[in-house]
């Protein structure tokens, strides 16, 4: 019998051969004790090419390696299908009622397409396509600096530009926590909490989370309208 269901395999990445931080190590247990009969794969320099294409091999050079699992990622589902998490994703409850689905895909906020949780049986038509538009890009930019769009961007601009329909899921499927104040929105459709560690992301970025969790986000506002005067 052919089993045409999503497999159960947990997908992560982690590259750069550094040791994992103790909040990783507590998502990764969530992910353990909800999802006991779930197969764990960590994706890293010993089973992912790093020079897979340009992008991948500039950007594992500079060490921004998080650019590396934006593509490492897509492979796992397309070779092997199964689930990509982020490693600061809590698991509240198993996946197993979304297996018999092609695919699974929540938004994260703003409107962009959450690439934090990915669910897919293998050689899925629009992630297979949006991984070879990796192929076209390069880590570097002409000026030497560094293409740092972040996948959620880039994945929601792929989607809109080729028209293609997809079912999303609601943000409190997989997210439930508010990227700009840090609230947990959890709700009783909520599988996952995706607590937004982004260490990749610029200074400025990271300093803005920061303002709107201390003070909210008209402080934010108020604050960075007086800075850009």
């Amino acid at each position: 019998m052919i089993n045409n269901m999503i497999p159960k395999t947990i997908h992560y990445c982690w590259f750069g051969r550094n040791q994992k931080p103790e909040n990783v190590l507590q998502c990764i247990q969530t992910w353990k004790d909800k999802m006991p009969d779930y197969e764990i794969k960590e994706w890293n320099e010993d089973n992912f090419d790093v020079n897979y294409n340009d992008f991948t091999k500039e950007a594992y050079h500079v060490k921004k390696y998080a650019f590396v699992s934006d593509v490492a990622r897509l492979y796992a589902l397309v070779k092997e299908g199964g689930i990509y998490l982020d490693t600061d994703i809590e698991v509240i409850k198993p996946f197993d009622n979304l297996l018999d689905k092609d695919y699974f895909i929540g938004y994260e906020c703003f409107g962009k397409i959450g690439t934090g949780v990915i669910g897919a049986k293998a050689n899925v038509h629009f992630i297979r396509d949006f991984l070879d538009t990796y192929n076209d890009k390069t880590f570097f930019n002409a000026d030497g600096s560094y293409n740092e769009s972040p996948n959620t961007i880039l994945l929601s601009r792929f989607i809109q530009k080729n028209n293609i329909q997809l079912n999303i899921h609601d943000v409190d499927f997989f997210c439930a926590k508010n990227y700009q104040t840090g609230e947990i929105e959890q709700t009783d459709r909520t599988y996952c909490i995706h607590h937004f560690s982004g260490s990749w992301k610029p200074w400025y970025s990271r300093l803005e989370m920061k303002i709107c969790k201390a003070l909210g986000i008209r402080y934010r506002d108020f604050l960075f309208r007086h800075i850009s005067k």
